[in-house]
């Protein structure tokens, strides 16, 4: 695994004012190299080989693992340890299957409060989500993405599907960065947002349910074919080296 790049270490930095604990800043670390597929779904997380890497003691890395189990980044296996979780076509359909009942739901209930306040601060997340897909930029095109669908949780002002949507958000976290791979990801999302901010200004409740559904279900294609892809990947070179 190659060692965190010095431009990962000063973005990881800069967004933190204060400094984070070590084992914050590891586990921010190994997050960022499995949403950017440095570290593949499977992959193990050993203590000593992380230790080795980030320049830390063991009970950093120890405390990082247990984080990133939290974020449903990792998983620990009996007899292996702590791994990358494995992304499976059932899991990616479970997870989604759950966003369409809770992005429904909200956006019901935030079309009819999103005023001029918050229409402008989707505006702003969607100009900033452009800039930093020209830029390049994965992180922070990731970060706006999530910015944007935050924004409208709030304004549903109910802090229960908020917290699952939150919930249900980090599960599919690392499923969606199989779709922040595709070249073309970013100017699709983009598209979308632009579809449900045009019906929230429009006060079209059911035209917003309806982009928001559509967005969803167009994340949902394109992760299940990436990760068809990665396991036909899978199967192949296991069937190359059995010969």
């Amino acid at each position: 695994m190659v060692a965190p790049t010095p431009a990962l270490v000063n973005t990881l930095r800069a967004q933190h004012p204060l400094p984070p604990s070590v084992a914050t800043f590891v586990a921010d670390a190994i997050e960022e190299q499995i949403l950017n597929g440095q570290r593949a779904p499977g992959a193990p997380l050993l203590q000593l080989d992380l230790a080795a890497e980030f320049g830390v003691s063991r009970v950093p890395v120890r405390d990082a693992l247990a984080v990133l189990e939290q974020r449903h980044l990792a998983v620990r296996v009996p007899r292996k340890g702590v791994i990358v979780r494995p992304i499976t076509e059932l899991g990616v359909r479970n997870v989604f299957a759950a966003r369409r009942v809770l992005e429904e739901a909200i956006t019901r209930l935030a079309a009819p409060l999103v005023g001029t306040t918050e229409l402008t601060a989707l505006d702003g997340i969607v100009a900033r989500q452009r800039a930093a897909n020209t830029a390049r930029d994965r992180t922070a095109v990731r970060a706006a993405d999530r910015e944007f669908h935050s924004l409208i949780w709030r304004t549903s002002e109910n802090e229960v599907l908020e917290e699952l949507a939150r919930a249900v958000w980090l599960r599919a976290l690392q499923a969606r960065s199989f779709g922040y791979r595709l070249p073309s990801w970013g100017e699709k999302s983009i598209e979308r947002h632009e579809r449900i901010v045009a019906a929230l200004r429009a006060g079209d409740v059911e035209g917003a349910v309806e982009a928001t559904l559509a967005a969803v279900d167009d994340a949902e294609r394109e992760i299940l074919a990436q990760v068809t892809e990665a396991q036909d990947a899978v199967a192949v070179a296991m069937a190359v080296e059995r010969r």
